[in-house]
């Protein structure tokens, strides 16, 4: 008899232990976080992913029911950007700031451009059905004309790589094998009004982008040729990165959700 008493008494003191702790414990406040990144399009594109992340399994932003308008717009509100949400995918987990964060990714349908759009300090801008709108930094935005190409270049091979010794998901030099280049590169377009420098040696052009301080990892780019003509080419991903949040420091942006 004694016990079976000791084993209630046991339980009973577990669960009420539970109890306290549970209604003790301090719940964690809903944090997100977007990166400062550059986006970069040709028009014609038709798909624009933004990552977010938020130290919660379960939260209205990641429910696509919820969402009622999505718009990007620039820091001096003279710019405007409308965005059709089309889908909201987890892909990975990351700790920072000693918390597990979820990695969720929207896709926005872009609109037609039919010219050469750019948008520095886009904010973009989520309005949920409870009437919250939620304001995010991410980055810029820069959108090429699709103009007709060239046949100026024959190129074979496309590659890309970060700076040496660099962990941050910031594209630094992009390699291009070509057969042919019967005439002479006047310049490279890598987008927001910027040339990159670059060189050749034995059919390989080396493409060496400015120091920004946005993460990239995908990206078309034009290469204008001394008698006029250019060859544009399309958006293409040199690498994917996985630990993003650790390594990107001052660009990451911190929110407090609702």
């Amino acid at each position: 008899m004694m016990r079976l008493m000791f084993y209630v008494l046991s339980l009973m003191l577990l669960a009420s232990l539970i109890w306290i702790f549970q209604n003790n414990h301090p719940k964690m406040e809903p944090i997100g976080l977007t990166l400062q990144r550059d986006y970069l399009y040709l028009d014609g594109d038709a798909i624009m992913e933004v990552d977010l992340f938020i130290n919660q399994k379960d939260h209205p932003l990641i429910h696509l029911e919820y969402h009622l308008a999505s718009y990007l717009m620039d820091v001096n509100q003279t710019k405007r950007l409308e965005l059709s949400l089309l889908g909201i995918e987890k892909t990975h987990e990351e700790r920072y700031l000693n918390m597990a964060f979820h990695a969720f990714r929207l896709r926005f349908l872009l609109p037609e451009f039919n010219q050469t759009y750019v948008m520095e300090d886009a904010f973009l801008n989520l309005h949920l059905a409870s009437n919250k709108t939620y304001t995010f930094s991410v980055g810029r935005l820069h959108v090429f004309s699709k103009k007709p190409n060239a046949e100026s270049m024959i190129w074979t091979a496309l590659s890309g790589s970060k700076k040496p010794f660099s962990y941050h998901s910031r594209l630094h030099e992009i390699t291009v094998k070509f057969e042919q280049m019967p005439v002479a590169i006047a310049s490279i377009d890598v987008g927001f009004n910027q040339y990159a420098s670059f060189w050749i040696q034995e059919n390989t052009l080396t493409i060496q982008l400015p120091d920004e301080p946005f993460l990239r990892n995908a990206m078309p780019f034009i290469i204008h040729f001394e008698n006029g003509e250019r060859v544009l080419f399309e958006r293409f991903i040199y690498f994917h990165d996985y630990q993003l949040l650790k390594e990107s420091g001052p660009l990451v942006n911190l929110y407090a959700l609702d």
